[in-house]
């Protein structure tokens, strides 16, 4: 009997083991398909929330979506987890759209605080980056020529390309820049935020710079100045001083300018709004500086040498608060934006001595080249 049963069983057995787990893989198949199927629940849900289906949020989501379907197995958690996730994607881009809302409100504050017109002394900054390289041409005379200046350790190259219609912008035409920078900053203390566009009157940039501004030629000369300061271009290349290969660059102007005459078509209304470029240095901490009052004033007010001007401001950044600085004569001449002869340098220099703020000692060193030192005074070191 046993026997006979025996290749029965041997038939039947096999047969409910194999349909179980047939059965088995289907329903394990189905689970799948249903559980990886996660791609519409989170488009869903964006959709719910008014959130875009692009950006790093969402490719993060949909990367690690099959993974953690796989994780959470179930429908019902898969469900909750992605919705908790697209509600916290949600609830970080209502924060930043607030965050930019709050943000352009202060910026909007900082342009009205910056272009209110004062007849007030304003507390007169400048930035370590306009002081610092050859931006400006030194010389009265239209400069045409395209003017290459390297630091003294390779790191910095600019090229500064004059128009080919009113030239390079000059050491007076900054004047223009600075006074809007300064603008600038007070409207930062009042409201934490940096105005990258400034608008004032010429009749009170005039007054500010000490001129008359019943002038037609001091109108007429800001015109010049806001054309030299919109229209010089820039190449600023970042160089490797371990192989001398280039890292980088970019080719700007300094700022872009327009203006509005009143009904008698005399000059008004100016508007300076600052090259990206130059805006992310002076919107950077280390950036602006207020130098020692006197020095400014004299450097803002000076009208007989362009080079003296230079060197009031290019001295003052580099002195600052230290005991002295020294200079080889030909690196001073190229951050100056000197571009003739070293001799005529030479010359020009010497017969500024007397006249400027600082002592000064030139000595020759082993290579015989003249090396400037400038040294501070007390009134300077207080500054």
């Amino acid at each position: 009997m046993i026997d006979s049963l025996g290749p029965a069983l041997a038939k039947k057995s096999p047969k409910k083991p194999i349909i179980f787990h047939r059965i088995d893989d289907e329903e394990i198949m189905t689970a799948e398909k249903r559980i990886n199927n996660y791609e519409p629940l989170i488009n869903a849900l964006f959709k719910k929330h008014r959130l875009s289906p692009t950006g790093e949020r969402y490719a993060h989501l949909i990367s690690t979506g099959a993974d953690a379907s796989r994780v959470l197995r179930l429908k019902d958690a898969m469900t909750r987890y992605f919705t908790q996730e697209v509600q916290r994607i949600a609830d970080d881009v209502k924060a930043d759209e607030e965050a930019l809302r709050d943000k352009k409100k202060l910026q909007e504050r900082a342009i009205e605080v910056a272009s209110e017109r004062t007849l007030a002394p304003v507390r007169l900054n400048n930035s370590r980056t306009l002081m610092s390289l050859p931006w400006f041409s030194p010389d009265q005379r239209l400069r045409k020529e395209c003017y290459v200046y390297s630091s003294p350790d390779n790191s910095i190259q600019l090229e500064v390309h004059p128009s080919p219609v009113c030239g390079a912008a000059k050491v007076w035409d900054a004047d223009v820049l600075m006074y809007a920078l300064s603008k600038a900053v007070r409207a930062y203390f009042e409201t934490g935020e940096m105005p990258r566009t400034v608008t004032f009157s010429a009749y009170e940039y005039l007054k500010q710079a000490g001129k008359d501004p019943g002038s037609g030629k001091n109108l007429s000369d800001i015109k010049h100045r806001l054309e030299r300061l919109s229209l010089t271009r820039y190449k600023y290349i970042r160089v490797n001083p371990s192989n001398r290969f280039e890292s980088g660059g970019c080719i700007f102007g300094l700022c872009t300018t327009s203006w509005t005459n009143d009904s008698s078509g005399r000059l008004d209304r100016i508007c300076i709004t600052f090259a990206e470029e130059l805006f992310e240095h002076f919107a950077s901490k280390n950036d602006i500086l207020t130098l020692n009052k006197d020095l400014l004033l004299e450097a803002w007010k000076e009208d007989r040498s362009g080079l003296r001007k230079r060197l009031l401001m290019l001295v003052g950044v580099h002195l600052g608060n230290q005991p002295s600085w020294k200079v080889g004569l030909k690196n001073l001449r190229g951050m100056c934006g000197y571009d003739r002869e070293l001799k005529y340098f030479k010359r020009d220099f010497q017969n500024l001595i007397d006249s400027l703020p600082w002592p000064i000692d030139i000595q020759k060193n082993q290579k015989m080249e003249y090396i400037i030192t400038f040294f501070n005074t007390d009134s300077e070191s207080k500054s």
